[in-house]
């Protein structure tokens, strides 16, 4: 999440018509040209399309977390904390392990180790 913003008069004063870069005038936003977000000045900031604008950082070496190379513990997939992805961080938080998953036995729900499958005490 970004914590400095432009501000929406600089943002209607400084966005142009068109991409800067491919001239595209579609989805147009603000791009800070020397990385200081809190430098909204006219000379520092770049109109730009969001293809352009990902192009950009990633030509600088800026990689989306999925891309990264750490990958989930328990199942491989890419994971953005904790060495877990999304689905066993969530298991993780809500039943004490990565393990442990919901599953519906007769008309109840039972906690179910996914490495044995069987039903762990903790329902």
């Amino acid at each position: 999440m970004v914590k400095e913003w432009i501000p929406l008069s600089v943002r209607r004063r400084s966005t142009k018509n068109a991409c800067e870069t491919c001239g595209s005038t579609s989805r147009l936003g603000l791009h800070h040209q020397f990385r200081v977000r809190t430098n909204n000045s006219p000379e520092n900031l770049q109109t730009l399309c969001p293809t352009c604008h990902t192009a950009l950082h990633w030509q600088e070496g800026k990689r989306a977390w999925r891309l990264h190379s750490a990958s989930c513990d328990v199942c491989g997939k890419p994971a953005k904390r904790s060495g877990l992805c999304e689905t066993h961080r969530t298991r993780q938080r809500r039943h004490g392990s990565p393990y442990l998953r919901r599953r519906k036995v007769g008309r109840s729900w039972q906690l179910m180790d996914e490495r044995t499958g069987r039903a762990s005490g903790l329902a």
